[in-house]
């Protein structure tokens, strides 16, 4: 059985107050007569409780006394602001991420981040029409070879190839299917780089695992 709710702080000079007029009310009545006045004071106000609890309010009472009946009136649910059709994030400091290495700093002074030690990672975007179209910036690719295999997933839905976008940049474009995970306050995007290598088997000093290095990702509504 739940526990009921934490009682709120008690007004003691408003309980006084009530106190009074139930004084004044019952004055003279018999037993029986002040005893059901009571319970139906304690009826009406449970029932208060519930309504509100219920998300409905007050409208209008019948009779301000203690049999009063209640009319409701139903609250009408306050509308959400459409979520926006585009959304970018760059590969720096700030990015909500999981599965990156930290973020690196380009000659151009633009940044990046590399996926590793693991191939797969994941970048919290913020709320974004679904279904989108993914982009992701390409800053370099470890191991080349499997640019044309990375895929990317949006809120735990079935992967979806990212292709190599035609043109002088490194992009690559999925339209993934979206899952159906609970709302919450990010679009999840999981990516899979296929698998990272070492520049250590280069005969580079850097020990890390790397996979693909990204410098911005953007997601653009299709609806």
């Amino acid at each position: 059985m739940p526990s009921p709710d934490p009682a709120p702080p008690v007004d003691h000079a408003l309980e006084r107050r009530v106190l009074a007029r139930y004084a004044e009310e019952l004055a003279g009545l018999p037993v029986e007569e002040a005893a059901a006045w009571l319970l139906r004071r304690l009826a009406a106000v449970e029932a208060m409780q519930v309504t509100a609890r219920a998300g409905t309010r007050p409208r209008e009472w019948a009779d301000p006394g203690p049999a009063a009946v209640l009319v409701l009136e139903p609250i009408e649910p306050v509308p959400e602001a459409p979520l926006p059709t585009e959304v970018a994030v760059s590969c720096d400091d700030a990015l909500a991420q999981e599965g990156f290495h930290d973020a690196e700093t380009a000659e151009g002074g633009r940044s990046f981040r590399w996926i590793g030690p693991e191939p797969r990672a994941t970048v919290f975007l913020p709320k974004v029409a679904l279904p989108a179209e993914v982009r992701l910036h390409v800053h370099a690719a470890f191991c080349p070879e499997v640019l044309g295999d990375i895929s990317v997933s949006i809120d735990e839905g079935p992967w979806e190839a990212a292709l190599q976008e035609e043109g002088g940049a490194r992009v690559l474009v999925a339209r993934p299917r979206p899952g159906e995970r609970p709302p919450a306050g990010a679009t999840r995007l999981d990516i899979d780089a296929v698998r990272t290598a070492s520049p250590l088997s280069r005969g580079a000093a850097d020990a890390r695992l790397l996979g693909l290095a990204l410098w911005r990702i953007e997601a653009r509504s299709l609806g």
